[in-house]
């Protein structure tokens, strides 16, 4: 692959990486804190597992491309695994474009 795509995509992958972490810090915000992931649902519970997973992942891959790409696909795919399996549907809204 050329110089410029490898380029291109480390870039896009950085901005996607931007926005998810942007997105969480204004819910975090929003609701006034961090949410109290225990007193949730298990579901609820199994998805900030794989929320935090993606975000530190997106994190570390400005540093280390493979590392942060396996762990925010991990946590990606569990966020879509539990979220398919409680409600029988993928996620809509902005999630899909983060894959």
């Amino acid at each position: 692959m050329g110089g410029a795509m490898l380029l291109v995509l480390r870039w896009s992958g950085r901005l996607a990486a931007l926005v998810l972490v942007g997105i969480v810090a204004a819910i975090v915000v929003g609701h006034g804190g961090l949410p109290n992931v225990l007193g949730q649902p298990a579901g609820v519970q199994v998805e900030f597992v794989g929320l935090f997973l993606c975000v530190a992942g997106c994190v570390a891959g400005w540093r280390w491309q493979v590392p942060g790409a396996i762990l925010a696909i991990a946590g990606f795919g569990l966020f879509l695994g539990t979220e398919l399996i409680v409600n029988g549907r993928f996620p809509g809204g902005l999630i899909p474009f983060f894959l």
